[in-house]
């Protein structure tokens, strides 16, 4: 075998020696940026969902008495607002809060609670699909 067909072939194989590493730091970038955006939404899901279905413990006579105004709401949810890219689950988020904010003002308000029941548990249901989205929003970030 000639010297040149030699250095040839040791250049070769450190040429694909190269390109692999690159592929593979490539590769793992993309892995763990995919794992850093998991886990961000992962904590700001948390607290949102803690947030959206916490109101419904409250329902106990006492919903006037809940601490967190819509601004709160609206503030603390806006990190994971802000890692979901559909405007659909987004616009579910927003309006959520303001008929739970508006929810509380009619209780104060309105002795009717047969409309006050009605709308609780509209709430309560698009909760759950708000819920819902969120674990779909958080499987396709895997």
């Amino acid at each position: 075998m000639k010297w040149e067909n030699i250095l040839a072939l040791i250049g070769a194989v450190g040429i694909g020696t190269g390109i692999w590493g690159f592929i593979d730091r490539i590769t793992q970038y993309r892995l763990e940026k995919r794992k850093i955006v998991f886990n961000e939404k992962l904590k700001a899901f948390t607290i949102l969902v803690k947030d959206i279905l916490g109101f419904s413990l409250y329902y106990t006579g006492r919903l006037h008495e809940l601490e967190k105004t819509v601004f709160d709401n609206l503030a603390n949810s806006s990190k994971a607002r802000l890692l979901i890219l559909d405007k659909k689950i987004d616009k579910k988020i927003h309006s959520f809060f303001i008929d739970l904010d508006l929810l509380k003002h009619k209780k104060n308000k309105d002795s009717d609670t047969s409309k006050f029941n009605k709308e609780w548990e509209r709430l309560n249901k698009e909760a759950l699909e708000i819920l819902e989205l969120l674990k779909e929003n958080l499987a396709k970030s895997l």
